[in-house]
């Protein structure tokens, strides 16, 4: 194992305490690392499961450096941790994935800038910022659109759907103070999902694509392999690699497409973790999602990730978790992330099973 670069033993710093860094804890575990989990007050399923944990606000300086100290590396399990964070670790230790690709996802323009200038579709798209520029967008849009936050959003949050019916006036007065961005309304085939993984030395692996299904603006299933057309697939993939190239990535980066009717593909978003949507890599692949994250931050060589059978990830949210009892009578792997409490829409689980 001369190749690794850290030693077995070591300790991965994880950001966050959610469901993704109790899985990357548990890939830890698996791999002969250690974790540690740096999160703020809150429900941390995370916590349970790591070697060591401080809970601590983000700007809590003293414990930060408690916790840089104590680790070898770093990774994030959500991507709205404060840039400043990332680049005080930086300082000290390497950090997956690094404050350029970090900065980039958190902010709607800068992914959507940075998709183009790498060659990939991206919809028409405005930026808001006043009444005077919601009127020129609405007006340059003259049809369906949606409105998103420009930041912090996720599984539908921080968006408004809009039509020909509704008026600046009214928008205006629902959406003020915050910064958003409209875009064009894409009628598309299904959403499909992309994930690669890369190392500093441009060492890459790509994950087969996933297509998603949501309902109410939250991830309801993910099928794979996606079922595209070999010309489609490769074509994702090469975009994804570029994308992943310009960005220098290290660590995982997850890219959901608008899949249309012509086999084209329209960037809608990006994300540098684990992702909900490859959650199905836990039991269809020989080396999960999660495992291959710890492999990159550590050196070990890459894990296999070729397909060999169909997969189906379910979610398991608070309105569908009495379907559970249903899921253990049946032959299913169910992973279930221990959180306090049931709470509208929130993620307590997923399912993974066997098509074909």
């Amino acid at each position: 194992m001369s190749n690794v670069l850290l030693p077995l033993g070591s300790s991965i710093g994880i950001l966050g305490g959610g469901q993704l860094g109790r899985m990357i804890a548990m890939s830890c575990i698996e791999l002969g690392y250690k974790s540690f989990v740096y999160c703020p007050q809150g429900d941390n399923p995370a916590v349970e499961v790591s070697s060591q944990h401080i809970i601590g606000d983000w700007n809590n300086n003293l414990l930060l450096n408690k916790f840089i100290s104590s680790v070898d590396a770093v990774t994030i399990e959500f991507e709205n941790i404060p840039i400043e964070v990332i680049q005080k670790v930086e300082q000290k230790l390497l950090v997956y994935p690094n404050s350029k690709v970090l900065r980039t996802s958190q902010y709607r323009p800068y992914e959507k800038k940075y998709a183009k200038l790498s060659g990939i579709d991206v919809p028409r798209w405005w930026l808001v910022n006043s009444k005077n520029d919601l009127e020129f967008a609405m007006n340059e849009l003259d049809g369906k659109g949606i409105l998103k936050t420009s930041s912090f959003g996720y599984d539908g949050k921080g968006q408004l759907k809009i039509t020909k019916k509704d008026t600046p006036d009214k928008i205006w007065e629902i959406i003020k103070g915050k910064e958003f961005i409209l875009e064009e309304f894409v009628n598309f085939n299904s959403e499909i999902s992309f994930l690669i993984c890369r190392r500093k030395n441009k060492e890459f692996c790509m994950f087969p694509p996933t297509e998603n299904k949501h309902k109410d603006g939250i991830l309801n299933k993910s099928i794979a392999p996606a079922d595209l057309s070999e010309e489609t697939w490769l074509s994702g993939a090469a975009k994804v690699s570029k994308l992943a190239e310009d960005l220098d990535l290290n660590g995982l980066l997850a890219v959901e497409f608008f899949l249309l009717e012509n086999g084209k593909l329209l960037f809608n978003e990006m994300a540098p973790r684990p992702h909900n949507s490859f959650h199905w890599t836990m039991d269809g692949l020989s080396c999960s999602q999660f495992n291959q994250l710890v492999r990159c931050i550590t050196g070990v060589p890459f894990g296999d990730i070729s397909i060999s059978s169909s997969w189906e990830m379910i979610n398991l949210l608070s309105e569908n978790f009495s379907d559970l009892t249903k899921y253990y009578s049946e032959k299913n792997k169910i992973y279930l992330y221990n959180k306090n409490g049931i709470k509208t829409k929130r993620k307590l689980g997923h399912i993974n099973r066997l098509i074909n």
